[in-house]
């Protein structure tokens, strides 16, 4: 073990500005790992093989045995998992208390894939997708003999995130998570069933009953949740927001009603107050997982009720110290634990009686979707390791095993909560909250003599008590000195709809903090009283900048829902009322706000009405002919202000439909001394709507721009112009596009582009425009000339005669436009004109990235003598890769030392242009993953697979898509946008297509990556060295 000095926190990118401190650190050589700790730490094994191999989750029973969650290894499609059920569930024991587990039991076999666990009440609960488990053992004989299932999510897709936790609130409420974006439906009282997609938090009595949803998200991956001593929900999340600039991940709070992001579709329909809320803290591609909020003081008041956070991807555990910030919190960011072994892959946290805490290991075992390794190594076995603090304080009986709790009584009990021992507090908790009506007596008589601590803790365990007596000690503590007493009791009030609370929570409304108006906030929504709404109003007044005060005001008048009450918010000299009813109104499912009561305020001196006018505006597509009259006034100005400009350009797209947002756009490109800022608005407007058919007007006016060919608005007009299909051409369009394409004093990519729209409208091409095209298609030319065209090749008609001249440049065609050009030949049955693309595609390095089946459909309409060379073809370039495949690890040991600076050039050349799909840092395209850190999360193997073969595994979220039109039509790519109208894929081409809903015929995951295989062939060894080196730089 040595010391060095490191700088702490550093990886993070948060909200708020954390703080990077320069610690004293220390090196431990432990179980073949390097690990790194503050400082005055430890870290030891508590348990390994063989008494555990592969662990995922656990959680200690109230006798302080360890009940661990154990993988088979296995990454078998989930279904068939379901089917074996292969994992298990192990009970360990330190027999000794030397803090090593010694003994094992196997305490139920054959599990689906665990994901969370939690002891509660004698049983414990299980996470096993699609369904939590309630485990007993009735005999003690260490073997749950008892399997009952507690819930049933009725979901279980490809990657198995459909559901996390358990996990037990303050409240002493069971939470869980919905991951993916299946479809789930939940009965209700009185009401229809509820219906969603979407990533939620859910909580649920033990006992059962309704369930409720407490956050709803666009991420794919909530995880972990964590309760503060406030009852504060923080939870871990996967793609809080779509991958760049190095974010990615995140820790959450989450309010309840709150929606977070990303911006999916599957939000659709959820009640929104307003712009999504923000994460506390961004982490990166970290997958992150486990989470722990410290109870025990063993370490010191500095570390009590921190946060630890594992992340999978990065190797570490990372430390997160909160304070209020508002409503909210902000967050201290460190690291505190990291290993240097890239198969150390954490996955929960959990403390111990002694104020030590178990970090879980899982090893290598884990690939599906797995967002870093995708080598399976089931041989890399893991771990649980301890970390204790040198000094930490040393506490006598943490379990409470000398405690005679058979013979306690309920006032006894309610002593233990003052207890400096946690595990000692958690036991009398559990046990008053079963002593019912006498447990409340107890806490009741002792509330004016106990601590506050003691008396929130009180409240906390009076809040799953089903009692009038539970019901008005609690109504008390929201009056309480304490400001945590009464935070604690507000959230009861909330939970249990507490009518008869009502008049002590519109005090806390009216004068509490950022938290407490929050919470209060909730507990009249919740509540539901429409007296509430006028001390709702005055509320939204004092939130200032508050999102997370202002989205718990506005929730709770959604949920109350009394419009006439609210309508009076709009009246108020006060802008943030004006703001907060005006959105409220919007979302109220029963009424419909009028364009007139929002649109006047587009142009609002007051900023944040303002800006809820545009929000409401943004999404009221049916508003169209009422905006009108303000677009109209908007676009005869000669200047916008950036944010002026994106309004309006949004405008214009979301309601582009409308017959008269048509007229007003196409009249904006009208009149002489067109300003070049109006065009430039209008015409990218044009483009990003995507309408179909395109109406004749808007023809004619782009039309008339590039018969001018002037500088400043040809280029925007021919993107309009590429965006443009189906309608009415009016005369000479096409001799437009080809007076462009034909005029040498254009620029090159001005050209092709006017050649590639003609070539979309089904134009036969000119032996000058083929001519073009040919001649920049080829590798060496810049990559978006290339790109364009093979759009060309793609979709043009072309001559025999020019097709033997394509099958001269096919070997001079890079992999990312190869495909593409060989779809020229689509429109042409000659047997020697196939026989001349197969020969040419042979000699070919590129003809590796066409995946197999697109390469016979490419050449199924040839006379079978080129349909069995292309078979041939097809076979020898299979047999290459196999060849290819079991000889990476050969490769890699073969390859050359690597230049960084050489790949860093490889990488934003335009040879195999990785940065036009990829960045790195804030630089390059958004298409694939973000490779700023890619380094640290990636192994050599792991990178060249991705590199040499795309089409074996798909980082998450980038899995590509299938869809099949009714017209026949078939795209692949990314999916970028899913909702109810439309869904929006990214293609190979770095093309965005607009797909509406009724013209899907078929939509399934493609097995198929958009990005080319075979750039081994583009690519010599040195080179391919070069490249590796610069991305394992990248941490």
């Amino acid at each position: 073990m040595f010391r060095t000095m490191i700088a702490f926190g550093s990886f993070l990118l948060t909200t708020t500005l954390s703080t990077v401190v320069a610690v004293e650190a220390v090196e431990i050589q432990l179980n073949g790992h390097r690990f790194i700790l503050p400082s005055g730490f430890s870290i030891e094994v508590a348990a390994s093989s063989p008494i555990v191999s592969r662990p995922i989750c656990c959680d200690f029973d109230h006798r302080g045995r360890l009940y661990v969650a154990e993988s088979s290894g296995s990454n078998d499609k989930v279904q068939v998992q379901l089917k074996e059920r292969p994992h298990q569930i192990l009970r360990l024991e330190d027999s000794n208390g030397d803090g090593s587990y010694d003994r094992r039991t196997v305490f139920a076999d054959q599990m689906m894939f665990p994901e969370g666990t939690l002891w509660h009440n004698g049983s414990l609960f299980v996470a096993a997708p699609p369904s939590i488990w309630k485990l007993t053992d009735t005999d003690d004989d260490g073997v749950a003999d008892l399997r009952e299932e507690w819930f049933d999510a009725k979901t279980l897709t490809g990657c198995a995130n459909d559901l996390h936790g358990p996990y037990l609130g303050r409240d002493g409420w069971i939470y869980w998570c919905k991951g993916a974006f299946a479809e789930q439906t939940y009965g209700r009282e009185d009401s229809d069933p509820w219906v969603t997609r979407a990533a939620h938090i859910f909580r649920r009595h033990p006992d059962g009953g309704p369930i409720e949803p407490v956050m709803t998200g666009g991420m794919d991956n909530p995880v972990e949740v964590v309760f503060t001593p406030a009852g504060e929900r923080i939870f871990t999340t996967t793609f809080l927001q779509h991958p760049g600039g190095g974010r990615r991940d995140g820790l959450i709070h989450a309010v309840y009603g709150g929606i977070y992001g990303k911006p999916h579709g599957v939000l659709d329909g959820h009640p929104r107050t307003g712009e999504l809320l923000q994460p506390m803290v961004h982490l990166g591609a970290a997958a992150p997982c486990g989470l722990l909020c410290r109870e025990s003081l063993a370490w010191g008041s500095d570390y009590q009720y921190n946060l630890f956070a594992c992340s999978f991807n990065m190797h570490k555990i990372t430390r997160h110290q909160l304070t209020e910030s508002g409503a909210s919190f902000a967050t201290q960011d460190d690291d505190f634990l990291l290993s240097d072994q890239l198969d150390f892959h954490p996955t929960d946290l959990i403390e111990d009686a002694d104020g030590s805490f178990l970090v879980i290991d899982t090893g290598g075992w884990y690939k599906l979707c797995c967002p870093t390794s995708q080598l399976w190594k089931p041989d890399v076995l893991g771990a649980i390791y301890r970390v204790r603090k040198h000094d930490s304080k040393t506490l006598q009986d943490p379990w409470g095993h000398d405690v005679d709790w058979t013979s306690m009584s309920p006032k006894q009990l309610s002593k233990a909560l003052a207890d400096e021992r946690p595990m000692v507090r958690r036991q009398a908790v559990q046990r008053l909250r079963l002593a019912g009506d006498a447990g409340v007596a107890a806490m009741y008589e002792d509330r004016n003599s106990s601590s506050a601590d003691v008396r929130r803790r009180s409240v906390w365990t009076l809040g799953s008590v089903d009692s009038a007596e539970a019901r008005a000690s609690i109504r008390e503590a929201v009056l309480d000195s304490d400001v945590g007493v009464r935070k604690a009791a507000l959230s009861i009030v909330a939970l249990w709809r507490d009518v008869e609370a009502l008049p002590a929570v519109l005090q806390r409304v009216r004068k509490g903090s950022g938290h407490e108006c929050r919470l209060a906030a909730e507990a009249l929504g919740r509540i539901g009283m429409p007296s509430a709404v006028p001390s709702l109003l005055d509320a939204a007044t004092l939130v200032g900048n508050d999102r997370f005060c202002e989205h718990s005001i506005i929730y709770a008048l959604i949920e109350i829902g009394n419009s006439e009450s609210t309508r009076l918010g709009l009246e108020s000299s006060a802008a943030m009322t004006r703001r907060a009813a005006m959105i409220a109104l919007d979302q109220m499912g029963d009424y419909q706000l009028q364009a007139s009561a929002v649109l006047p305020l587009l142009d609002t001196e007051s900023k944040p009405v303002r800006e809820a006018a545009v929000w409401i505006a943004d999404h009221q597509e049916h508003w169209g002919e009422a905006i009108s009259p303000f677009l109209k006034k908007q676009l005869t100005k000669t200047r916008f202000s950036p944010s002026e400009a994106d309004l309006l350009q949004r405008f214009v797209v979301n309601y582009a439909k409308h017959p008269a947002v048509q007229r007003i756009a196409a009249s904006a490109l009208g009149g002489p001394g067109l300003p070049a800022a109006r065009a430039e608005l209008v015409l990218r407007a044009m483009t990003e709507s995507q309408l179909r058919p395109t109406p004749p007007m808007w023809y004619v006016s782009v039309k008339s721009l590039l018969d001018e060919m002037n500088e400043t608005t040809i280029e925007t007009a021919t993107l309009a112009a590429a965006s443009f299909s189906g309608g009415s051409m009016p005369a000479g369009w096409h001799t437009s596009l080809q007076r462009i394409a034909a005029e040498d004093d254009l620029s090159i990519q001005l050209r092709l582009r006017a050649v590639a729209v003609l070539a979309k409208n089904e134009q036969a091409a000119t032996d000058t425009s083929f001519r073009l095209a040919c001649r920049h298609v080829m590798e060496g030319q810049p990559l978006e000339l290339r790109s364009t065209a093979a759009d060309i090749f793609q979709r043009g008609k072309f001559t025999d005669r020019q097709l033997e001249s394509v099958c001269e440049l096919i070997e001079e065609v890079g992999p990312l436009e190869v495909e593409r050009v060989i779809m020229a030949f689509r429109n042409t049955k000659q047997e020697r004109v196939g026989a001349a693309a197969i020969k040419a595609l042979a000699n070919s390095t590129s003809a590796a990235s066409i995946p197999p089946d697109h390469f016979h459909k490419l050449f199924a309409h040839f006379p079978a003598t080129v349909r069995e060379e292309a078979a041939k073809l097809i076979e020898a370039l299979a047999e290459t890769k196999q060849e290819q495949l079991a000889g990476m690890e050969t490769l890699l040991k073969e390859l050359p030392s690597g230049d960084v600076r050489r790949g860093q050039k490889i990488f934003h050349g335009q040879k195999v242009a990785c940065f036009a799909c990829h960045a790195m840092g804030y630089l390059g395209g958004n298409i694939g993953p973000d490779l700023t850190r890619i380094g640290r999360i990636r192994s050599d193997r792991d990178l060249m697979e991705a590199i040499l073969f795309p089409n074996l595994s798909f980082v998450r979220s980038y899995e590509p898509y299938q869809v099949i039109t009714t017209d026949g039509k078939i795209y692949v790519g990314l999916l970028r946008e899913d909702n109810a109208l439309e869904i929006v894929l990214t293609t190979s081409d770095r093309k965005n297509v607009r797909i509406l809903r009724d013209a899907i015929e078929e939509i399934q995951q493609s097995q198929v990556s958009i990005m080319p295989a075979g750039l081994d062939k583009q690519l010599s060894k040195q080179q391919l060295a070069d490249l590796l080196e610069f991305l394992r730089s990248t941490r």
